[in-house]
Protein backbone atom coordinates (compact mmCIF):
# COMPACT_ATOMS: atom_id res chain seq x y z
CA UNK A 1 0.00 0.00 0.00
CA UNK A 2 1.19 3.40 -0.90
CA UNK A 3 -0.42 6.22 1.21
CA UNK A 4 0.26 9.96 0.52
CA UNK A 5 0.46 12.51 3.38
CA UNK A 6 0.08 16.17 1.57
CA UNK A 7 -0.74 17.76 5.10
CA UNK A 8 3.22 18.62 5.51
CA UNK A 9 3.03 21.39 2.68
CA UNK A 10 1.39 24.39 4.23
CA UNK A 11 -1.53 24.91 2.22
CA UNK A 12 -4.92 27.36 3.14
CA UNK A 13 -7.06 25.69 0.53
CA UNK A 14 -8.17 22.18 -1.04
CA UNK A 15 -5.89 21.72 -4.47
CA UNK A 16 -7.83 18.69 -6.67
CA UNK A 17 -3.96 18.05 -7.78
CA UNK A 18 -2.49 16.80 -4.82
CA UNK A 19 -1.93 13.05 -4.06
CA UNK A 20 -1.87 9.97 -5.91
CA UNK A 21 -5.46 9.96 -8.25
CA UNK A 22 -4.26 7.22 -10.94
CA UNK A 23 -2.17 3.98 -10.40
CA UNK A 24 0.52 3.52 -9.12
CA UNK A 25 3.35 0.67 -10.56
CA UNK A 26 6.84 0.97 -8.90
CA UNK A 27 9.04 -0.83 -11.39
CA UNK A 28 11.82 -3.04 -10.49
CA UNK A 29 14.65 -3.74 -13.40
CA UNK A 30 18.24 -4.87 -13.88
CA UNK A 31 21.40 -3.02 -14.01
CA UNK A 32 21.69 -2.19 -17.29
CA UNK A 33 17.99 -2.08 -18.35
CA UNK A 34 15.16 -0.62 -21.30
CA UNK A 35 14.31 3.05 -19.64
CA UNK A 36 10.47 2.91 -19.21
CA UNK A 37 8.62 4.27 -22.25
CA UNK A 38 11.80 3.69 -24.16
CA UNK A 39 11.02 2.54 -27.00
CA UNK A 40 9.77 4.82 -30.55
CA UNK A 41 9.19 3.56 -33.98
CA UNK A 42 9.51 6.52 -36.56
CA UNK A 43 7.83 5.99 -39.79
CA UNK A 44 10.77 7.38 -42.02
CA UNK A 45 8.92 6.86 -45.72
CA UNK A 46 6.57 4.26 -46.48
CA UNK A 47 4.93 2.59 -50.40
CA UNK A 48 2.73 0.27 -50.93
CA UNK A 49 5.59 -2.32 -50.89
CA UNK A 50 7.89 -1.51 -48.17
CA UNK A 51 8.25 0.92 -45.10
CA UNK A 52 11.38 2.26 -43.36
CA UNK A 53 11.32 2.90 -40.23
CA UNK A 54 14.07 3.61 -37.48
CA UNK A 55 13.53 2.07 -34.18
CA UNK A 56 15.00 3.61 -31.23
CA UNK A 57 15.34 1.92 -28.03
CA UNK A 58 16.75 4.10 -25.03
CA UNK A 59 18.80 1.87 -22.63
CA UNK A 60 20.47 2.39 -19.22
CA UNK A 61 23.46 0.89 -17.60
CA UNK A 62 23.62 1.30 -13.81
CA UNK A 63 26.30 -0.07 -13.20
CA UNK A 64 30.02 1.14 -12.43
CA UNK A 65 31.42 -0.21 -15.86
CA UNK A 66 31.16 0.50 -19.53
CA UNK A 67 28.69 -1.99 -20.80
CA UNK A 68 28.42 -3.90 -24.76
CA UNK A 69 25.04 -4.30 -25.17
CA UNK A 70 23.44 -6.14 -28.35
CA UNK A 71 19.68 -4.52 -28.82
CA UNK A 72 17.40 -6.65 -30.83
CA UNK A 73 13.89 -5.23 -32.38
CA UNK A 74 11.30 -7.34 -33.56
CA UNK A 75 7.72 -6.26 -35.42
CA UNK A 76 4.96 -8.57 -35.10
CA UNK A 77 1.44 -8.10 -36.70
CA UNK A 78 -0.95 -7.32 -33.99
CA UNK A 79 -2.24 -10.46 -32.93
CA UNK A 80 -0.13 -12.51 -35.07
CA UNK A 81 3.05 -13.07 -32.78
CA UNK A 82 4.41 -16.42 -33.86
CA UNK A 83 6.91 -15.08 -36.57
CA UNK A 84 7.79 -11.37 -36.52
CA UNK A 85 6.98 -9.23 -39.93
CA UNK A 86 10.53 -7.83 -39.62
CA UNK A 87 13.51 -7.40 -37.28
CA UNK A 88 16.58 -5.69 -36.59
CA UNK A 89 19.44 -5.72 -34.03
CA UNK A 90 23.23 -4.21 -32.75
CA UNK A 91 25.63 -4.16 -30.57
CA UNK A 92 26.47 -0.86 -28.97
CA UNK A 93 28.32 0.52 -26.17
CA UNK A 94 26.43 2.00 -22.80
CA UNK A 95 28.55 4.08 -20.38
CA UNK A 96 28.98 3.43 -16.57
CA UNK A 97 25.93 5.18 -14.83
CA UNK A 98 24.46 6.76 -18.24
CA UNK A 99 22.08 6.46 -21.00
CA UNK A 100 21.83 5.84 -24.66
CA UNK A 101 19.89 5.29 -27.27
CA UNK A 102 20.12 2.24 -30.21
CA UNK A 103 18.92 3.31 -33.08
CA UNK A 104 17.81 0.72 -35.70
CA UNK A 105 16.88 0.68 -39.05
CA UNK A 106 13.89 -1.66 -40.19
CA UNK A 107 12.70 -2.38 -43.64
CA UNK A 108 9.06 -3.83 -43.27
CA UNK A 109 7.60 -5.36 -46.77
CA UNK A 110 4.01 -4.75 -47.16
CA UNK A 111 3.14 -2.80 -44.36
CA UNK A 112 -0.95 -2.51 -42.92
CA UNK A 113 -1.32 1.12 -42.71
CA UNK A 114 -2.98 2.79 -39.96
CA UNK A 115 -5.58 5.16 -40.31
CA UNK A 116 -8.82 5.94 -39.14
CA UNK A 117 -10.73 3.42 -40.84
CA UNK A 118 -8.20 0.97 -40.70
CA UNK A 119 -6.58 1.29 -37.63
CA UNK A 120 -4.01 -1.94 -38.21
CA UNK A 121 -0.69 -2.24 -35.52
CA UNK A 122 1.96 -3.27 -34.70
CA UNK A 123 3.49 -4.61 -31.55
CA UNK A 124 7.49 -3.40 -31.16
CA UNK A 125 9.17 -6.03 -28.82
CA UNK A 126 12.55 -4.47 -27.86
CA UNK A 127 15.05 -6.98 -25.80
CA UNK A 128 18.43 -5.70 -24.52
CA UNK A 129 21.19 -8.53 -23.64
CA UNK A 130 24.31 -7.35 -21.57
CA UNK A 131 26.95 -9.71 -23.06
CA UNK A 132 29.83 -7.90 -21.16
CA UNK A 133 32.74 -5.32 -21.28
CA UNK A 134 34.72 -4.14 -23.75
CA UNK A 135 38.23 -3.38 -22.69
CA UNK A 136 41.34 -4.13 -25.28
CA UNK A 137 38.78 -6.55 -25.88
CA UNK A 138 35.60 -8.16 -25.19
CA UNK A 139 35.00 -9.96 -22.17
CA UNK A 140 32.04 -11.88 -22.48
CA UNK A 141 29.36 -11.69 -19.63
CA UNK A 142 29.09 -15.44 -18.11
CA UNK A 143 25.14 -14.83 -16.56
CA UNK A 144 23.67 -13.03 -19.87
CA UNK A 145 21.12 -9.92 -18.26
CA UNK A 146 18.20 -10.03 -20.63
CA UNK A 147 15.57 -7.18 -20.47
CA UNK A 148 12.64 -7.06 -22.94
CA UNK A 149 9.71 -4.26 -23.60
CA UNK A 150 6.69 -3.84 -26.15
CA UNK A 151 5.03 -1.22 -27.32
CA UNK A 152 1.97 -1.19 -30.31
CA UNK A 153 2.58 1.71 -33.06
CA UNK A 154 0.78 1.96 -36.70
CA UNK A 155 3.11 3.06 -39.70
CA UNK A 156 1.57 5.75 -41.14
CA UNK A 157 2.63 9.04 -42.35
CA UNK A 158 1.48 12.54 -40.95
CA UNK A 159 1.81 16.16 -42.67
CA UNK A 160 -0.04 19.46 -41.83
CA UNK A 161 -0.05 22.63 -43.83
CA UNK A 162 -2.02 25.50 -43.87
CA UNK A 163 -3.34 25.09 -48.00
CA UNK A 164 -4.41 20.61 -47.88
CA UNK A 165 -4.79 20.64 -43.94
CA UNK A 166 -4.08 17.51 -41.33
CA UNK A 167 -3.60 14.76 -44.05
CA UNK A 168 -2.58 10.93 -43.06
CA UNK A 169 -0.96 8.59 -45.46
CA UNK A 170 -1.11 11.31 -48.15
CA UNK A 171 -5.13 11.59 -47.15
CA UNK A 172 -6.76 14.57 -46.33
CA UNK A 173 -8.57 13.80 -42.84
CA UNK A 174 -10.75 16.68 -41.33
CA UNK A 175 -10.29 16.80 -37.34
CA UNK A 176 -13.56 17.14 -35.57
CA UNK A 177 -12.56 17.69 -32.00
CA UNK A 178 -11.46 16.50 -29.09
CA UNK A 179 -12.04 17.07 -25.41
CA UNK A 180 -8.64 16.08 -23.31
CA UNK A 181 -8.94 16.13 -19.67
CA UNK A 182 -6.92 14.53 -17.00
CA UNK A 183 -9.59 12.78 -15.39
Amino acid sequence: TINVNTGIQPSSRWYTGSGLFRGVTLCHSKRVHILPDGIYVITKDVTDDIAFLEAQVDVENQTLENRMVEVKVELFNDGQQEKPAASARRVIEVRKNSQETAKLAIHLNKPLLWDCDAPNLYIVKATVTDIGVFRTHRNPNVNYAVDEAATIFGVRTITVDSVRGLRINGKTTKLKGGCVHHD
